[in-house]
């Protein structure tokens, strides 16, 4: 299971972000060295990150609270009991798989907005490497809680 998560779709006016978690720049699992503790603001179009091909980008490791806001400041905040992985994009994993290059990925008209008890690495290289053992996610019964409040 490359994640073990859940993708919430909102209306395209929610764009501002703020989270508490690690670094202000992507972060996975596989490459967490130099990630700092903060809380940052961004937006869902600053998430996404102009690789060569589209591509998963954007998620957060470490998050204890999250919140997703419209420019007046009102929204969802997320939060869980323990540390959860988070990301919001104004694109969809389907829009980022099946598009070529980003010219290709469709006008923003949703926000999507992902909460994820964790998902694993990438592998060594972007040519097929398999994933490490040590950052794929066990198969195994799997429980992750969090909960959410309009702000």
């Amino acid at each position: 299971m490359p994640d073990f998560s859940i993708i919430l779709t909102l209306p395209k006016k929610i764009s501002r972000v703020q989270y508490y978690g690690l670094s202000e720049r992507e972060n996975y699992i596989d490459i967490l060295e130099g990630a700092r503790f903060g809380i940052f603001d961004t937006t869902i179009f600053n998430e996404v990150e102009p690789y060569l091909r589209p591509q998963e980008c954007g998620n957060r490791c470490g998050v204890r609270w999250a919140k997703v806001t419209d420019d007046r400041k009102r929204g969802i905040k997320f939060f869980a009991d323990t540390p959860f992985e988070f990301s919001a994009l104004p694109y969809s994993p389907h829009d980022l798989e099946i598009a070529n290059h980003i010219e290709e990925l469709p006008p923003h008209s949703q926000t999507f907005v992902k909460i994820s008890a964790g998902q694993g690495g990438g592998g060594d290289d972007s040519w097929g490497a398999p994933v490490l053992d040590e950052f794929k996610i066990k198969n195994e019964d799997k429980h992750f809680e969090f909960y959410f409040k309009g702000v």
